[in-house]
């Protein structure tokens, strides 16, 4: 009978590690899509980790430093994995997620998601489009870090929080 148990509970505790493991293996571009589907994200220009060079999905660095600034390149090399979503036209919506190396690099992430956002409420000050960056919704969890910015700062939480579980 003690044999069952310890064996009940190795199984138990191993299926546990490996459901764990699978849901911190997701990839930032599928995060992202179910993050800007359930909020009805309208469309606009995805940029993923991994592209190839002078695809539409290629993150240069010259675009990545005007939407993140100077610190763009040192804080990419501290992320395994990203997916990051700009509206087209309209408002600032927008949508990354990021997956870092190692779960020590998040705040780090999570502070130049911090930056954006800053430079977004400079930027929408005067604007009827100010409530936005106000809203924005930066989240760290596990390796992840996932910044949004859109029209309904509770659905945003309500989006991450469901993509993240």
């Amino acid at each position: 009978m003690k044999r069952l148990r310890l064996f009940l509970l190795v199984a138990l505790t191993l299926s546990l590690l490996f459901v764990g493991c699978s849901r911190e293996a997701r990839s930032a571009e599928e995060l992202l899509c179910g993050i800007c589907a359930s909020l009805s994200m309208p469309a606009g220009q995805i940029y993923l980790s991994g592209a190839e060079e002078g695809s539409e999905n290629f993150l240069s660095s010259e675009t990545a430093q005007a939407i993140y600034g100077a610190e763009a390149e040192t804080v990419l090399d501290l992320v395994e994995d990203f997916a990051i979503y700009l509206a087209a036209s309209g408002a600032p919506r927008e949508a990354a997620v990021f997956r870092c190396y190692s779960s020590s690099d998040t705040d780090t992430v999570a502070a130049l998601f911090l930056e954006r956002v800053d430079a977004l409420k400079v930027l929408l000050k005067d604007s009827g489009a100010a409530e936005l960056a106000a809203g924005a919704e930066v989240t760290v969890r596990g390796r992840y870090v996932v910044m949004v910015v859109c029209d309904d700062a509770e659905a945003a939480k309500d989006a991450v929080r469901s993509a993240l579980q």
